[in-house]
C-alpha cells in the first residue's frame, strides 16, 4: 500500500476514491479535493499518490500537479511531468521560496510552460500564490508566458 504505516484510514480514502469514480466512462476527470487533500498531507511524492490511484482503479481519477509543492517535495519536475502526464489533469503555480508569484524563485518557469507545450498540454493551470508586492506588479509573469 502507498501509505502503509501513516496515521490514514486508507481503506476509508479508496472506498470515497472509488465511490466518487465510479462513472468509469466519464470523460470528466475526477478532482475531489476534500477526499483527495486528505490523502496528500500523508505523502510527499507524486508516484505515492498514484499507487493510491492504481488501487482504486478508476481511468478518470487525475492528478492536480502543484509545482511548487512538488519542487519542494521531490524537484525533477520537468521529468517527472513527462513521465505521468498522461495522469495530470490540472497543474498549479508558484514560485519557491515564499510562495510567490512565477519569476523571481528558483522554478524555471519559462522552461516548464514550454515543456508543457512540447508535450501537447491542453488542460488549466492555476495560480495560488501570495503576490511579493502589489498584485498588478506581480502578473507580468503572465505576459512573459503567453
Amino acid at each position: 500500500s502507498a501509505v502503509t504505516g501513516r496515521s490514514l484510514n486508507l481503506c476509508q480514502i479508496l472506498q470515497s476514491l472509488r465511490s466518487l469514480s465510479i462513472d468509469h466512462n466519464s470523460p470528466w476527470p475526477l478532482t475531489s479535493h476534500k477526499e483527495i487533500k486528505a490523502i496528500t498531507e500523508h505523502l510527499n511524492r507524486t508516484e505515492q499518490a498514484l499507487q493510491i490511484f492504481d488501487e482504486v482503479g478508476s481511468d478518470n481519477l487525475k492528478l492536480q500537479y502543484d509545482i511548487y509543492h512538488m519542487q519542494i517535495m521531490e524537484g525533477d519536475l520537468a521529468p517527472t511531468i513527462e513521465t505521468h502526464f498522461d495522469r495530470i489533469a490540472h497543474v498549479q503555480i508558484a514560485d519557491n521560496p515564499g510562495r510567490h508569484e512565477p519569476g523571481p524563485g528558483e522554478i524555471n518557469y519559462p522552461f516548464l510552460f514550454a515543456h508543457l507545450d512540447r508535450l501537447g498540454y491542453q488542460g488549466w493551470i492555476g495560480a495560488e500564490y501570495k503576490p511579493a508586492g502589489r498584485t498588478q506588479e506581480g502578473l507580468g509573469w503572465l505576459d512573459a508566458a503567453r
